[in-house]
């Protein structure tokens, strides 16, 4: 069985930021800032650790870098 870890930190590709910041409950920030034609759109929510994970796993899957720090 592998076990699978989500990474706290800034993913980003093509203006589009995507934080993931683990608390000490285990549950997850996920804050996104999309930056298109100077307008900027920003959400955040709080989730469960394996809803993160499966978002996260889906970012890498589609080229996403991570980039360090947070939103």
């Amino acid at each position: 069985m592998i076990n699978e870890v989500l990474w706290s930190g800034l993913y980003f590709q093509e203006g589009h930021f995507v934080s993931f910041k683990v608390l000490e409950d285990n549950s997850v920030v996920i804050k996104e800032i999309l930056q298109k034609n100077q307008n900027e759109h920003e959400s955040e929510k709080v989730t469960d650790i394996d809803e993160a994970l499966e978002y996260q796993k889906k970012l890498l899957k589609f080229g996403y870098e991570e980039i360090g720090g947070y939103l």
